[in-house]
């Protein structure tokens, strides 16, 4: 059976009512979302539990906190979760946290070297 390829990118219209949907990680886990709720309310019709199998789904495609870049997305899903209550409050304070442990732990790593009084001036 051949399938189309469904774009990467949001329609217009979605971008239109979301801005958010413009950072790849956060359409991509988006995405996920609303293709296993819909997979799975067609399977089990339960909202509950669709939702409950969504918000999982969502959550493991959300980008690894092993980058800047990666870290600044996980941070964007996260916000977006919770503005539209895939994930509770709470909970994503608790995500947040974990994004500022590791943005800590990888700053030293991204500062500029500073300049000691033995370097030769420019």
């Amino acid at each position: 059976m051949i399938h189309a390829l469904k774009p990467i990118t949001p329609k217009p219209s979605e971008i239109d009512r979301c801005p958010a949907l413009l950072n790849p990680a956060v359409a991509r886990c988006v995405r996920v979302w609303q293709r296993v709720q819909r997979s799975q309310l067609k399977e089990t019709h339960s909202i509950p539990v669709a939702r409950v199998r969504a918000h999982s789904a969502y959550l493991q495609a959300m980008p690894p906190l092993d980058s800047y870049q990666n870290i600044l997305d996980y941070i964007a899903c996260v916000g977006y979760a919770m503005t539209n209550a895939f994930i509770l409050e709470e909970t994503g304070a608790s995500f947040l946290n974990a994004a500022r442990i590791a943005l800590n732990a990888i700053s030293p790593r991204m500062k500029p070297r500073q300049a000691s009084s033995d370097d030769p001036k420019p």
